[in-house]
């Protein structure tokens, strides 16, 4: 027997009974080829890649009756769509063949050494100091994870209590608010996404939020001055003119 892969071809025809009824979206492009008339670029005839069954490209024992290729490309998030054909002969001697698709998802696994995270300081309350956790997750490749998971993740601390749960600022950045004794030692925060090898111990460099309000008060005084200085020397160069 022999079998191999290809990616998912588009058809242009649409005759009853040629083939089985094409899913959904590919149906749909089939229509828009016949429609604009560019049958030229159907890839029904496309080689493909031979899966084997001799150990080798991912297949874990010969001879064992399953056909495997290791398929490497995903690299980046997505659905893959793959289209399996196979041609053989029976016991008796009956030739057949068979095709079957499957589609998988490739997802983004966070990486802790490609993932971003900064702690920003807020105020004190009842001796408590408050500190916001900031981290933006993405993989080894640098796909970011992006929004919509903060139920995937969890926090988990030591000297410090969670206020509420992880929020979801919808810009691939998520957030978790904690709180801690001000006069205490430093907490140990760590955010891990179970199902996964993630966990990210977060380096407790916090920044005040009085600090970052004074800076950017700072660059803003800064671009006002540039700017009377350029409105002064343009002034002068026309009064000289």
């Amino acid at each position: 027997m022999q079998a191999h892969a290809t990616a998912e071809p588009v058809r242009t025809d649409t005759a009853v009974g040629a083939r089985d009824p094409l899913p959904g979206r590919y149906q749909l492009a089939a229509t828009d080829f016949a429609r604009c008339h560019l049958a030229g670029l159907r890839r029904d005839s496309l080689p493909g890649e031979r899966l084997y069954d001799d150990g080798s490209h991912g297949d874990l024992a010969p001879d064992d009756g399953v056909y495997t290729l290791a398929f490497s490309a995903t690299g980046l998030e997505g659905t893959r769509n793959f289209v399996f054909h196979m041609v053989g002969v029976t016991a008796d001697g009956i030739g057949f063949a068979r095709t079957r698709r499957l589609s998988r998802y490739v997802g983004v696994v966070p990486d802790p050494g490609a993932t971003d995270q900064a702690i920003v300081l807020g105020g004190t309350m009842n001796s408590l100091q408050v500190a916001h956790i900031f981290f933006l997750p993405r993989d080894r490749l640098g796909n970011y994870l992006g929004p919509g998971f903060a139920q995937s993740f969890e926090v988990r601390s030591i000297g410090a209590q969670l206020v509420g749960a992880i929020t979801d600022l919808e810009n691939g950045y998520y957030r978790q608010t904690i709180r801690y004794p001000a006069r205490g030692p430093e907490p140990a925060v760590t955010v891990l996404m179970p199902g996964t090898t993630f966990k990210d111990v977060i380096e407790f460099h916090p920044t005040p939020a009085i600090f970052k309000l004074l800076l950017r008060w700072a660059c803003f005084i800064i671009v006002v001055i540039l700017f009377a200085l350029l409105l002064w020397r343009w002034r002068k160069a026309a009064s000289t003119a």
